[in-house]
């Protein structure tokens, strides 16, 4: 959800050569200046390398939050709001007709459509949205964020959207998400083998709100991490791997093995932070290193 200013600056960078890394932007749908900019054609790619900047599609927000209570939910929340009523449930953000028509522009240009949804009114908007649209060829699938509050009924009506989750939201909201949802909804709340089996899976960390912890992540959706998934719930490994490194637009995972072509990033320890940085490789090149590391052929 980036502004438009903020593409432009990521661009000029690029241009300047002080980009290291792959950047996929995601505009905001509420930037005043999103529509004109998926309308232009993208920058064109040389024939010797990919720009590492690129327009990847919109980010639309149908809520909110389940701690802020904003989250759009089909009948109450089932704790007391601050006067000690309870909570109603907010409205939605966007109609069916706003969205078919972001849906249309971004289909055209060959861009997705990210749209945030944590509570299952929310979710119903999307597939009864997407239900009996036509689409163009070839456009990149529809992507849900978050899809936390998820109803049994609307699982396999999924079907065909990217459901992009973040596995370490179930312990972050551990201290509320029971009183917000109550019993019946709970169950129901932050999915995972139930979503795949319906739906291509995506691991996400919600960066900045969450820290970006892929090893956390895996532990958590197999069980490893918090013994309190449910079984029904729990991926394999393997599936746990596959959602963490597939490529959001073509659904395809990426293949790790020797020889792949790459973009790999590798830091001392645990710290994600820049001056941790040890090798950046793009495309399969190395591109910076620092000297505390050699790298290998």
């Amino acid at each position: 959800g980036e502004s438009v200013a903020t593409l432009q600056a990521l661009r000029e960078l690029e241009s300047q050569g002080r980009i290291p890394l792959r950047v996929r932007v995601y505009l905001d749908a509420n930037d005043l200046d999103t529509a004109d900019a998926v309308a232009r054609p993208p920058l064109a790619a040389s024939a010797a390398r990919r720009p590492l900047v690129t327009l990847a599609g919109v980010k639309l927000w149908l809520d909110g939050s389940l701690g802020g209570r904003t989250a759009a939910l089909s009948s109450p929340y089932a704790d007391a709001d601050d006067a000690g009523r309870r909570a109603p449930a907010p409205p939605l953000h966007h109609e069916v007709e706003a969205l078919h028509a972001w849906i249309a522009q971004l289909d055209a240009v060959g861009l997705q459509l990210a749209v945030h949804a944590i509570g299952d009114a929310a979710v119903e908007r999307l597939i009864v949205t997407v239900a009996g649209m036509k689409r163009h060829s070839g456009a990149p699938p529809l992507r849900i964020e978050h899809a936390q509050v998820v109803r049994p009924d609307q699982i396999a009506r999924l079907a065909g959207v990217v459901c992009s989750i973040q596995p370490l939201h179930r312990q972050d909201d551990h201290a509320f998400s029971a009183m917000r949802l109550g019993s019946d909804r709970a169950a129901w709340a932050y999915r995972a083998r139930s979503l795949d089996g319906a739906c291509p899976l995506l691991l996400g960390s919600d960066y900045p709100i969450g820290q970006p912890k892929p090893s956390l992540m895996v532990k958590e959706l197999v069980g490893d991490q918090h013994t309190d998934r449910t079984p029904q719930e729990r991926l394999t490994r393997r599936s746990a791997l596959d959602a963490l490194t597939r490529d959001p637009l073509s659904m395809r995972p990426r293949q790790v093995a020797v020889g792949a072509q790459a973009d790999f990033v590798v830091f001392a320890g645990q710290s994600l932070q820049p001056e941790a940085l040890l090798w950046l490789i793009v495309d399969g090149r190395l591109t910076r290193t620092t000297d505390r590391a050699s790298p290998r052929p």
